[in-house]
């Protein structure tokens, strides 16, 4: 409902403008991570990523995106991240938290990534991943960091509004929301 004046015309109400501003941003981001569909090219990004972070060791993003082409990763440590990650996004899916591709119910890490590895080729002409008998090259760091920021609000992948570290949906909403009516009253 909207408040009436005493003209019959609507009131402003910045104080009530902000809570339903929070409250829209709580929903959306709330809806937008339950309903977020993970395919097996975000699991490998974000493995990817956080082997490029552990490999360059800091979270600058500037950095972490210039490097290409620099990086290698065993194929066999890449497959453990790739495991560990999807037991992680079992579990959030299991809670309702996220919503796996069919393709990532039942598939071992060495099939998530040969999937994505197809996936990226079919999409790109600059490679993303370059796999070698033994490893894995970091090609195109600006893709790999697109395709796991699907995963940054669920807290999986690099969070770059978080200054490289987790950060909940709905804070950062709050704040957005904040800064939305500075702005606009």
């Amino acid at each position: 409902l909207i408040p009436v004046g005493a003209n019959g015309k609507p009131t402003r109400d910045s104080k009530r403008d902000a809570q339903y501003t929070r409250e829209l941003g709580e929903a959306i981001c709330a809806a937008f991570k339950r309903n977020t569909v993970v395919m097996p090219t975000h699991v490998v990004a974000t493995a990817a990523f956080a082997e490029l972070q552990k490999t360059l060791g800091h979270t600058d993003l500037f950095a972490l995106l210039s490097d290409k082409d620099s990086v290698r990763v065993p194929r066999e440590r890449m497959e453990s991240a790739i495991a560990t990650l999807l037991e992680k996004l079992h579990a959030a899916e299991a809670k309702s938290e996220i919503v796996l591709a069919p393709s990532l119910h039942l598939a071992r890490p060495a099939k998530v990534l040969s999937d994505a590895l197809a996936a990226f080729a079919g999409y790109h002409t600059n490679p993303v991943l370059v796999a070698g008998a033994t490893d894995l090259v970091l090609g195109d760091t600006r893709l790999i960091f697109y395709y796991q920021n699907r995963l940054a609000a669920h807290g999986f992948a690099y969070d770059a509004s978080a200054g490289g570290s987790a950060k909940l949906c709905g804070e950062t909403a709050a704040a957005l929301s904040i800064e939305v009516l500075k702005v606009r009253y």
